[in-house]
């Protein structure tokens, strides 16, 4: 298993306390995990089990990434963004309820 998601899941793990519903997840939540490298930024979230790709929409104003769910746990989240970013995502993909969003950061306006 990848380094990061490793972590994730130990941290997922240790914040949750063994709070779990019945499919595993609290089904109120959407975890985040949002990291940066040079020219990007890495947006990854634990959906609730039972969440379709299709039931999900994403939406990003910039500074602030949010998901809406519409089936079965309907609901928004929304995570705040480390920096200004592009407002759509360069790359996203979902697979086993993990969603992950690359997102390229805005250019930044120098003033003199």
């Amino acid at each position: 298993m990848d380094p990061f998601f490793e972590e994730f899941e130990r941290l997922f793990s240790d914040a949750l306390g063994g709070r779990f519903d019945s499919s595993g997840w609290l089904s109120d939540r959407i975890l985040w995990s949002v990291y940066q490298e040079e020219n990007v930024i890495f947006v990854v979230a634990d959906v609730p089990g039972g969440v379709d790709r299709e039931d999900i929409a994403i939406r990003c104003t910039g500074r602030t990434a949010s998901l809406r769910v519409s089936h079965p746990y309907a609901g928004e989240w929304s995570v705040s963004l480390p920096t200004t970013v592009e407002t759509s995502p360069v790359s996203t993909r979902y697979s086993n309820g993990v969603l992950e969003l690359v997102f390229e950061k805005a250019p930044t306006v120098t003033v003199e």
